[in-house]
């Protein structure tokens, strides 16, 4: 089981290193999308009527006047258009986009908002067209990629409900109706964001799309309509509704690969193995030596039961100075030992010090401090079971 599961390690690696270097540079994207309006802001003049849309699933909401009539109300928006994307690097893109933009407004008037008492149906379609930048941010996976973007669109050729000659509407009959004025924002833009996700195929698409849920927030509003409730000629109530193309949405884009990046993996020549050079020898008093080999220092010696060195000593310690200049790599441990006489401690502790009187001399002479270890053993290693003097001795070997 374990071998299985570095296999599949291993494969998902292999996989994931290949995505890194293979993604699509250049598209096209065809989309569609269809959005659900949120409320537009509207506002009474004058008069006692009062308009108010109450959002709901699908954009469903109601129409009530003051003394509480509702009347159906349906409202949606659509787009369709063409983007073309071009990525920077793997995973920074930026692209542009035209759109065909379609908003649908259909209501039942309240009944006191048409001063002869009839009801009247009517459907408003605000359609124009936009242009727009965006900045994508792509997160790679092994079978979907993740995706957040970011963009400004500016709307041109817009097309209104209500428009008339001079851009007005009158919907009166004999002074009694609805006269509709229309006040048009210059270039409107909205901010629009939205994230997704990019699939190579699935159950119902079987083919590369996208699908990505967005919101829509304008900078202005499209279109400002005053509605004037006439009554015989006279204004009885007037309400001011701006129109805007704030909107959730969701949207399915189907990308076609234009050009691809590739990244080239040169196969570099397999390096020879360098030389390995060999160590120099490191020899002492003539004699070659070796790692971790203990060397007697045949003429270090102390003042009686101190740890205190004697002239003849320093002309021993010298050779070790020497060899440690000559051999700037070597660092050594210098063990002091002492006979069996006295106290085990005592002894342990005494020939610790004269190692470190050793050390000292050494790092007078220029010998750094981190090329020298100490140690004290006492008794506990004699080289000879009847010569005590043989015992009282000051070792040094080569450490890595």
């Amino acid at each position: 089981m374990k071998n299985y599961r570095n296999a599949l390690i291993l494969l998902l690696v292999v996989f994931q290193s290949k995505a890194q270097f293979d993604y699509t540079k250049f598209s096209i994207r065809p989309f569609i999308g269809i959005g659900h309006n949120l409320r537009s802001p509207a506002e009474v003049t004058l008069g006692q009527d009062v308009m108010e849309v109450i959002n709901k699933s699908f954009s469903i909401g109601q129409l009530t006047n003051s003394i509480g009539n509702e009347r159906f109300v349906f409202s949606t928006t659509n787009n369709i258009g063409l983007s073309a994307e071009y990525t920077i690097n793997r995973d920074i893109s930026f692209g542009a986009a035209l759109s065909r933009f379609s908003r649908v407004f259909s209501t039942n008037s309240p009944d006191n908002w048409n001063s002869g008492g009839s009801t009247t149906q009517w459907v408003s379609n605000i359609k124009y067209n936009s242009i727009g930048v965006y900045a994508k941010k792509t997160w790679y996976g092994f079978q979907n990629n993740r995706f957040v973007k970011v963009g400004l669109n500016n709307t041109f050729s817009k097309k209104y409900p209500f428009q008339g000659s001079g851009g007005n509407g009158d919907f009166s009959i004999n002074g009694t109706g609805v006269f509709v004025d229309n006040v048009d924002s210059k270039n409107p833009l909205f901010l629009n964001s939205s994230i997704g996700i990019s699939r190579k195929n699935g159950r119902i698409i079987p083919f590369r799309h996208e699908i990505s849920a967005g919101i829509n927030l304008p900078l202005t509003y499209l279109e400002k309509l005053s509605f004037n409730y006439l009554n015989n000629s006279k204004i009885t109530g007037t309400n001011e509704v701006k129109l805007s193309q704030t909107a959730l949405w969701l949207e399915v884009g189907f990308p076609i690969e234009i050009i691809r990046h590739r990244t080239k993996i040169v196969n570099k020549p397999k390096e020879e193995p360098k030389p390995q050079t060999k160590k120099p020898e490191i020899k002492y008093e003539g004699k070659k030596i070796n790692l971790g080999e203990s060397i007697l220092l045949y003429n270090i010696n102390f003042e009686q039961g101190s740890d205190i060195l004697t002239y003849s000593s320093r002309i021993e310690l010298n050779k070790l100075v020497q060899l440690m200049n000559q051999n700037k790599q070597v660092k050594i441990i210098i063990a002091g030992h002492t006979s069996n006489e006295g106290d085990r401690d005592a002894n342990i502790n005494l020939s610790k010090k004269r190692a470190e009187s050793c050390k000292k001399y050494l790092k007078e002479q220029g010998i750094k401090s981190k090329r020298i270890e100490t140690k004290g053993f006492g008794p506990d290693f004699p080289i000879s079971k009847t010569n005590k003097e043989l015992n009282r001795r000051v070792e040094f070997k080569m450490i890595d």
